[in-house]
Parts: C-alpha cells; sequence; structure tokens
C-alpha cells in the first residue's frame, strides 16, 4: 500500500517526466494548485479521483511547445 510520502514523489515524478512542473501538472489537470499544499501539510488528503486525474495527464508534445511558443 502506498502511504502518503510515495504518493507525493510519484505526482512529482509525473510531472517531471511529463515535462511540467507540479504546479503545471496540477493546472493542466483542472486541479486547484493550493490542494497540493493542504496535502503536503496534512490539511486534507488526495481523493483517488484526483490521484487518477493527476496521473492521467500526458506529457508536453512538441506541438503543444511550437504553439505556445509561436
Amino acid at each position: 500500500m502506498l502511504n502518503s510520502e510515495d504518493i507525493f514523489r510519484k505526482i512529482e515524478r509525473h510531472a517531471d517526466a511529463c515535462g511540467y512542473t507540479v504546479r503545471g501538472l496540477f493546472a493542466v489537470a483542472g486541479v486547484s494548485y493550493a490542494n497540493w499544499h493542504k496535502w503536503r501539510n496534512g490539511v486534507s488528503s488526495p481523493t483517488l479521483a484526483t490521484i487518477e486525474r493527476l496521473l492521467k495527464v500526458e506529457p508536453v508534445s512538441s506541438d503543444k511547445e511550437t504553439t505556445a511558443a509561436s
């Protein structure tokens, strides 16, 4: 079973692997970044649905990078 720190590390690694900061990953997933701090400080815990939503974000594509740079 994963503990909170394992989940946080998994989210951080996924963000990095996708080419996002954690804040960027949350933005793309449509999840409030304030939740990250609440989770890290033990104020609340992420739901399974929210974790899945974050981990379903796909990597930044070169098309998106080109469009963003234009």
